[in-house]
């Protein structure tokens, strides 16, 4: 077992290494953990945006986020990889001593390995939070199933302080971190079960909590971005924040198959085979991720988390083939993974355009209009300006021209006082909302938004010629003429 381990850690870091930096928020991943290291602090009110000024703002991944930035400063694109396969790695890892320590069976453990591997490989970007979760989740659920055992509370302090810490960097690491108390219903299902036990996990979770430096306004986060919203449901102009089961409808075969395998397991044979006290505890946890991956899709990640035990139980009752050929077949499969990974990596190369760092869905486009804003704004270094884009702009603009204050700062997951209406946009409800560009010095927005043209039309503005990479994803800038003015010397082409 040690060697086809080996084989899928492998597996998994080289897979984590070769994943392209391409997920939408990591530009403001890296943003927001480069304005916490140059305040020492982290923010309480909107940083970046001008028309949220002075409302909430909870940078809750903060640790991950400084973690980005201190990478990035350290070795840019190669070293964030870097970063990103070790915590992949240890993110396997963390799901192996889980298999040790509650006695997965052999077979239940690779295939729950190997499944675990291909989910975050296929449905997580490279260098998001949610990662941190899948490290922490199975030290958790490996916490209480120490803490369960026929042992003296004293010799448990071990486990207590890994549980404490671990909550610890999941409080500061995403949003979704009061998952970490869903494994208590390990000890709360076990046939002589002791309050002291409980006391402890509850204990060590909650004083974890406590470090954090958003600890008295844990509640107030949580209300601003779990309050409903118009990104959120079935017609969120955003993938991620559909209903789960909205989504199924046009999903793929994988998401169907992996879906699958959670929505059943409270109705395959050996769940009626479990002890009742275990059947109602663990089923709640089930249904807890049931209940996030009803609300948006990106839930399932979470959803899987919960329900790793249920999984390996799952998977333990299909009958168990030979042991030399369930180590020939699973060295066997590490091995063309890893030989596919290769392939596959040589084929998608591509080097960058010349002046993208990252390959951001939007970088592309907004480049030509970044280098002539970049020359300009440096240009009228005195004067602070104000823009305005939309909101899948946000992430890129607000890391790339730091000088420039965006009307939308990219995080479009709570409430935006100017991202909200133009969801009706997006979704062809309602006639077209324009942004507040009347206000701004600089309007950055796709060639067929609905307001360029008032914006064209109106004499204080001067459209500036840009270099057209792909016609369907093309963007107009448009500059108040004081701004183009000063920035005649730039070139954008």
């Amino acid at each position: 077992m040690r060697w086809d381990f080996l084989l899928c850690l492998l597996v998994a870091m080289l897979s984590a290494l070769l994943s392209p930096l391409s997920d939408p928020d990591l530009p403001m991943h890296l943003r927001t953990g480069a304005w916490i290291l140059e305040h020492g602090r982290v923010p309480l009110t909107e940083p970046f945006a001008w028309t949220r000024a002075g409302a909430p703002f909870y940078a809750y991944s903060w640790l991950p986020e400084v973690l980005y930035e201190l990478a990035w400063r350290g070795g840019g694109a190669t070293m964030l990889s870097v970063l990103h396969a070790v915590l992949f790695g240890a993110a396997v890892v963390s799901v192996w001593d889980l298999a040790r320590v509650a006695r997965w069976s052999l077979w239940a453990t690779r295939i729950v390995l190997f499944l675990h591997i291909q989910l975050w490989i296929t449905a997580q970007s490279a260098t998001r939070p949610q990662l941190l979760l899948a490290l922490l989740l199975p030290v958790a659920w490996a916490s209480a199933y120490r803490l369960a055992r026929r042992t003296p509370l004293g010799a448990k302090g071990p486990a207590i302080v890994i549980l404490l810490a671990a909550n610890a960097v999941a409080v500061n690491s995403h949003l979704l971190f009061f998952l970490m108390l869903v494994p208590v219903v390990a000890l709360l299902a076990a046939p002589a079960w002791r309050w002291r036990e409980v006391g402890a996990f509850l204990g060590a979770t909650l004083a974890g909590w406590v470090v954090s430096p958003y600890v008295r306004s844990l509640h107030r986060m949580l209300f601003l971005n779990f309050a409903p919203n118009a990104m959120q449901g079935s017609n969120s102009p955003i993938l991620e924040m559909e209903g789960g089961f909205g989504f199924l409808r046009q999903a793929d075969a994988m998401s169907w198959l992996f879906v699958g395998c959670l929505v059943v397991l409270p109705l395959l044979p050996f769940f009626g085979t479990r002890l009742s006290r275990e059947r109602w505890w663990y089923g709640l946890g089930w249904l807890a991720g049931l209940g996030l991956f009803g609300i948006a899709v990106r839930g399932f990640l979470m959803w899987w988390l919960l329900a790793l035990p249920m999984l390996a139980w799952a998977v333990a009752d299909i009958p168990l083939p030979t042991l030399s050929f369930t180590r020939r077949a699973a060295v066997t499969a590490w091995g063309v993974a890893i030989v596919g990974l290769l392939a596959q990596a040589i084929k998608s190369h591509r080097p960058l355009p010349q002046g993208i760092a990252l390959p951001h869905p939007t970088a592309l486009a907004l480049e030509p209009a970044v280098r002539w804003l970049d020359c300009a704004v440096t240009a009228s270094a005195a004067t602070a300006h104000r823009a305005v884009t939309r909101f899948n702009y946000g992430s890129y603009l607000t890391w790339r021209l730091p000088g420039l204050s965006w009307s939308i700062d990219g995080r479009v997951i709570f409430p935006d006082s100017v991202a909200l209406p133009e969801v009706g946009q997006f979704l062809s409800k309602g006639l077209p909302v324009a942004p507040p560009w009347q206000s701004a010095d600089v309007v950055l927005l796709n060639a067929a938004h609905a307001s360029l043209p008032t914006v064209v039309k109106d004499s204080a503005w001067q459209r500036i010629p840009l270099e057209v990479h792909d016609s369907a994803s093309a963007v107009t800038l448009v500059v108040r003429r004081e701004l183009a003015a000063r920035g005649a010397m730039c070139d954008a082409r």
